[in-house]
């Protein structure tokens, strides 16, 4: 795969992954939305019965999400990282630190020095904090940008 190739292969798998995660938060929206329903249903026991159903619903689309990011993004998004540290020359702790250098400070997607967390911490599966896999996407085309 030429650097090319390998670059437009990365903005692209990015796109993806912010696309996924951005259909994740508008169901997360949804899901609130719903619970604050609930919430102002009078009949007590009726209130608790709705809340658990949809807390089970809740715990089985967050599992099928995780689920799909595994299947679909995480081994394509892992294999671009490797070739593209390989070919930058850098260990993972290198790239993350110089990633960060580029990005801009106003970044809503930096997870890093906010969290206390790598940026692409959704890269070894860890899919923890307000947009992980975004984060992930960032720092890809950041390694993308770095090889340009």
């Amino acid at each position: 795969m030429s650097k090319q190739e390998l670059v437009e292969a990365t903005t692209k798998l990015t796109g993806e992954m912010v696309d996924f995660e951005n259909k994740r938060d508008q169901e997360i929206e949804a899901f609130y939305t719903e619970k604050m329903k609930i919430h102002r249903e009078p009949d007590a026991e009726k209130r608790a019965k709705l809340d658990m159903d949809i807390e089970g619903q809740w715990l089985k689309d967050n599992s099928n999400f995780q689920s799909e990011y595994r299947k679909n993004y995480l081994n394509r998004a892992s294999a671009l990282r490797d070739e593209l540290l390989f070919r930058l020359r850098m260990t993972p702790e290198q790239s993350e630190r110089a990633v960060e250098e580029h990005l801009p400070s106003t970044s809503q997607f930096l997870g890093g020095p906010m969290l206390g967390g790598p940026i692409s911490r959704a890269l070894a599966g860890a899919l923890v904090g307000p947009h992980p896999i975004a984060d992930a996407a960032m720092y890809l085309e950041g390694l993308a940008r770095l090889l340009q």
